[in-house]
C-alpha cells in the first residue's frame, strides 16, 4: 500500500479514470506530464467525484500525489513555462522557486533510490554470504560424516585381515 493507504491498483484506476475525463491535463500512463495549476485539486475531485461516484476522494487525492510527485512532472517544471488547468489552457507560470524544488525533490528521490539499490546489493551480498556459510556447514557436515565412515571402514578392514588365533596383533 502506499504511503496515502491507496493500493497501487487502485491508484492506477484512478490514474485512468483521471485521463479519461481530462484527456488535456492528465497524460496518460507513461506519457509526458504538463504540470498542473496550482489550487486544481479541489476542482479536480469535486469533478471526477461527480463523474466517478464510485472513485472516493481518497484514491483520487492519492492518484494526484502520485502523479505531481513523478519524475516525468518534476522534469516538466521549468520556469518561465505554463501550468494548465483541467481542460488543458495555460494557467498560472512556474517559478523559479517552484523549479528549484522540483529539483530537490528529484535530487532527494535519486538518493533514496540509491540508497534501496545499495541496500538491496548489501543484502544479496549477505544473502550469498549466509548461503556461502550454510552451504559450508553442510560440507562440513558431510566431511565429518566421511571421516566416520572411513574410520569405520577402516575398523571393520583390521578385524577382517586379523585371524582368528591371533588377537593378540
Amino acid at each position: 500500500m502506499a504511503r496515502s493507504g491507496a493500493t497501487h491498483d487502485e491508484i492506477l484506476r484512478g490514474r485512468l479514470a483521471l485521463h479519461l475525463l481530462f484527456p488535456k491535463c492528465v497524460a496518460p500512463k507513461g506519457g509526458d506530464k504538463t504540470p498542473l495549476k496550482i489550487g486544481i485539486s479541489k476542482e479536480l475531485c469535486r469533478r471526477a467525484h461527480e463523474a466517478y461516484p464510485e472513485l472516493n476522494l481518497r484514491i483520487i487525492k492519492a492518484t494526484l500525489r502520485d502523479y505531481t510527485t513523478g519524475h516525468k512532472y518534476l522534469v516538466n517544471m521549468i520556469a518561465g513555462r505554463h501550468r494548465i488547468d483541467l481542460d488543458g489552457n495555460p494557467a498560472d507560470m512556474i517559478t523559479a522557486e517552484n523549479e528549484r524544488a522540483a529539483k530537490e525533490r528529484i535530487a532527494y528521490d535519486r538518493r533514496v533510490w540509491m540508497a534501496k539499490r545499495r541496500s538491496a546489493k548489501r543484502f544479496a551480498a549477505l544473502d550469498a554470504v549466509t548461503a556461502g556459510a550454510a552451504a559450508g556447514a553442510h560440507l562440513a557436515e558431510a566431511a565429518k560424516a566421511l571421516h566416520a565412515t572411513a574410520a569405520k571402514l577402516k575398523q571393520q578392514t583390521k578385524s577382517a585381515m586379523i585371524p582368528a588365533g591371533d588377537a593378540n596383533v
